[in-house]
């Protein structure tokens, strides 16, 4: 019924030789996500300034997020933006609105 997408996630492992932390990534698939397309700015021009495309996941069920995540969708690479509960208007149970962001230009 809806996409599926891939979260990557950083982890800190450890610390190197100098104290930096070092990372470990791992991925988690989710199935039937609806994709509510946001904004995308227009930046047809090289000297016009970046802007941002925003996209919205809807979840069925609670899905725990992180602020570093990186998703997936249809082999595009989307930013975590924030989340909150989702109130279904079509009763059931509620669930999660994810909101996503892309650095364009």
């Amino acid at each position: 019924m809806g996409e599926t997408i891939t979260i990557t996630r950083s982890t800190a492992l450890s610390t190197d030789a100098f104290g930096n932390p070092t990372y470990t990534t791992s991925t988690v698939t989710v199935d039937n996500v609806l994709v509510g397309w946001g904004h995308a700015g227009t930046n047809s021009e090289p000297s016009r300034m970046p802007s941002d495309a925003t996209i919205h996941l809807y979840l069925t069920s609670a899905l725990v997020t992180y602020p570093n995540d990186l998703f997936t969708i249809r082999g595009s690479d989307w930013l975590f933006d924030g989340q909150q509960d989702w109130a279904n208007p079509f009763g059931g149970n509620p669930g999660t609105v994810i909101h996503l962001r892309q650095r364009r230009g």
